[in-house]
């Protein structure tokens, strides 16, 4: 999605926001991953201290569950994805993060160039206003 502004005579500039818009959209789908994958891992490993864990012959929830029988060796597998699923959608969220910062970073150094006379300085302001309520992107300050 393109943000819907007068950018016809500075393409350069189109490109870009289209970019960060484009990457900001990927950073914010890995760490939609990355905090499902978390959670997974907590209420898995909240699962199997209910069960696994023994007191007196019985689970935290009274049940008879052991760590030796089928649903312990289960929950023990099932974490183990989890955990490295968390951190295999971490790297890429830390990945896509350092991605999009640099482009963030040159848009902003080059937004001079982008918008030289006073006109165009006003719609730069209405661009990056734009893109920070629609989009989540702020580019008014580093």
């Amino acid at each position: 999605m393109s943000v819907q502004l007068n950018l016809k005579d500075n393409p350069v500039a189109k490109q870009i926001i289209d970019e960060l818009i484009k990457r900001k959209k990927k950073l914010d789908q890995f760490e939609k991953q990355k905090n499902r994958s978390s959670l997974i891992v907590m209420l898995l490993s909240l699962l199997f201290a209910a069960f696994g864990v023994k007191w007196g012959g019985h689970g935290i929830l009274g049940l008879p569950v052991s760590l030796n029988g089928i649903i312990g060796i289960f929950l023990v597998i099932l974490i183990g994805i989890g955990f490295f699923r968390m951190v295999h959608f971490n790297k890429k969220t830390e990945k896509a993060d350092k991605e999009f910062e640099e482009l963030r970073e040159e848009f902003m150094q080059r937004q001079e160039e982008f918008w030289q006379d006073d006109q165009n300085w006003k719609e730069r302001h209405n661009v990056f206003k734009q893109l920070n309520h629609l989009h989540d992107i702020n580019v008014f300050y580093r």
